[in-house]
């Protein structure tokens, strides 16, 4: 994926996020763990770090920590922090 590419990507995952139904829907959960991966693939790592941070918080709250969902945003969240 190009870094235009990314920059569309990250355009339409933040409308998706701020037009769902509230920041704990399941679908704006989801949303925000992938708009981390388009600031992590643009190299934002900080940025990245914060959205799978909220968006993991959510998703254990709403989904609880067993959730698939959950699961994948733990472990995206994991490959981007520093070691």
């Amino acid at each position: 994926m190009g870094q235009g590419d990314v920059g569309t990507a990250i355009g339409y995952f933040t409308r998706a996020c701020d037009s769902l139904n509230g920041p704990d829907h399941p679908h704006a959960l989801n949303s925000r763990n992938n708009l981390a991966c388009a600031y992590q693939m643009r190299g934002d790592r900080e940025r990245a770090i914060q959205l799978y941070e909220v968006a993991l918080a959510g998703s254990e709250r709403v989904l609880g920590p067993g959730h698939p969902t959950t699961r994948t945003i733990r472990s995206n969240l994991d490959g981007v922090r520093p070691t």
